[in-house]
């Protein structure tokens, strides 16, 4: 970096010129020793000689660039770097020069993004710090990203995947947690989770969100604006999705409510299918198919055919939990023929995993486990692996019904990386349980049973049959069972799924 840093040095001053500063500037670095440069010193000096050489105008935008977190855009820097007397275009040449000395990188690209190095970041804000700018310039950036996502997603479903979005979940992260923070604003907090799902949503990174989410919503209050408050619940449920938490599920139904006081229809539809989807997950079939009743008279067959994967999505769940697999089946073709329809090529490997699903519990475990091979493999070739959690945890249980015990095992493994990023992990407890009893790990299986158990109670959720049957532990007394239950609901997250998930070449979860 110094090297890079001096060379760009060379136009301006000449060698001669240069090599008499950076004589000046090596022997305080060295502190006598001529021989034995300190690296980070080295480094910072060279940083402070650079900057030293800079206009006003490129120390300003230099330090406020500090700020971000990942990089930015264009578009980003000009709106958060300029003041009252450096509008966008002065800013842009600055950065331009900025680039030139290699003080920033410029991550090319038909849409480039603008990044410090960690080492250059940390002087940018010990400089921002002395010029007395770092509240002000803290809360500029967490204003621009919100309105970068407001305008991003305006016109979008709350669940459409953006791909360009991924690159700003470090600025998003960042600006939240300044906002919750005790120098924070918690309305713009609210309003920033409110609009960030499709960064949490095409990052995988659901479970960051809705711990985020769950942070946020205790600085909500009705003096806050209806469509803002609406959009934080429907994100906060969104987040949820795929669990059975009870409060994801009371974040579906307060944003169904405020939407439907709205008028927001296809607001409602998202927060209805949702709704159905949790409730669904939690075996409260009555209310799910009340959702779905709601949301399909609702549905308007002129919205995008991508919109409406999501209430095949929430029909398909409840068919599946309900028992009904061939109608479960039928649901999940429509969602993936949606999805192929609005060119959604990955939502549509989704809904083919979902098809193979409903064979793996409909009694062709051969042919979903075909299937989910196939979705697999396409989602690494167009590198979306990240997604591909649900599809190894059925391929895991298609191998337990197959008697594929070793497989099954590396297949949980994979799965439960995956889906903890999803805040999804807890879907493995059914496989996990009764793939331990299959390979004799009774004391295991019963364990994890046990904190099944206590999971789905301290969540309300119904409980409808044991996941480790009496029969599948003969001669085991019944003090004995309830000792190793009683046991695995006294175990932390962690604990109960590093009970069988950890060893052999898959680290354990961490």
């Amino acid at each position: 970096m110094a090297i890079e840093l001096a060379a760009a040095r060379v136009p301006m001053m000449g060698v001669e010129a240069l090599q008499q500063r950076l004589d000046e500037r090596f022997r305080v670095l060295t502190a006598g020793a001529r021989t034995v440069l300190r690296r980070h010193q080295t480094l910072r000096a060279t940083l402070e000689w650079s900057h030293g050489l800079l206009s006003a105008d490129e120390q300003a935008v230099f330090r406020r660039l500090g700020v971000f977190s990942g990089g930015a855009s264009l578009a980003m820097v000009q709106a958060v770097a300029r003041d009252e007397a450096l509008d966008e275009w002065a800013v842009l040449s600055a950065l331009g020069t900025l680039v030139d000395k290699s003080l920033v990188v410029a991550d090319g690209g038909d849409a480039p993004r603008y990044r410090l190095l960690e080492t250059a970041r940390a002087y940018a804000l010990e400089r921002l710090a002395e010029a007395g700018e770092t509240a002000a310039w803290i809360r500029r950036h967490a204003c621009a990203v919100h309105d970068m996502l407001a305008a991003r997603t305006r016109n979008t479903w709350l669940r459409d995947r953006i791909p360009a979005l991924a690159v700003e979940l470090d600025n998003v992260r960042a600006a939240v947690e300044w906002a919750l923070g005790d120098h924070g604003d918690a309305a713009l907090a609210v309003a920033l989770v409110a609009h960030a799902f499709p960064v949490w949503r095409v990052s995988v990174s659901q479970a960051e969100g809705l711990r985020l989410a769950k942070s946020t919503a205790s600085r909500l209050d009705d003096s806050m604006p209806t469509p803002v408050r609406a959009r934080f619940w429907l994100t906060y449920a969104a987040l949820g999705m795929f669990s059975a938490w009870a409060d994801c599920f009371e974040a579906a139904t307060r944003a169904a409510g405020l939407l439907r006081s709205l008028g927001d229809t296809g607001g409602l539809y998202e927060a209805l299918g949702v709704r159905a989807a949790i409730a669904a997950r939690r075996n409260d079939f009555a209310v799910a198919r009340a959702a779905l009743d709601e949301a399909q008279r609702i549905e308007d067959p002129a919205w995008p055919p991508s919109a409406r994967t999501l209430l095949a999505f929430a029909a398909w769940i409840t068919a599946l939990r309900e028992g009904r697999y061939a109608e479960a089946r039928v649901h999940a073709q429509r969602q993936a023929d949606l999805a192929r329809a609005g060119g959604r090529l990955i939502e549509e490997q989704l809904g083919l995993s979902n098809v193979a699903t409903s064979d793996v519990w409909g009694g062709e475990p051969a042919r979903g486990a075909a299937v989910l091979r196939s979705v697999i493999a396409e989602l690494e070739r167009v590198g979306a692996e990240n997604v591909a959690g649900h599809a190894f945890a059925n391929l895991a249980e298609a191998l337990l019904q197959l008697g594929e015990l070793d497989q099954a095992l590396i297949e949980a493994r994979r799965a439960f990386d995956l889906l903890r990023r999803e805040a999804d992990q807890w879907l493995l407890l059914w496989t996990l349980a009764r793939l331990a009893a299959a390979r004799g790990e009774l004391a295991v299986a019963l364990k994890i049973a046990g904190y099944a158990q206590d999971y789905w109670n301290r969540e309300g959720i119904r409980f409808l049959v044991p996941l480790v049957p009496e029969e599948l532990t003969p001669g085991m007394s019944k003090d004995a069972r309830d000792a190793l239950l009683k046991e695995g609901a006294a175990l932390g997250d962690d604990e109960v799924f590093a009970l069988l998930l950890s060893g052999g070449s898959v680290a354990p979860p961490s």
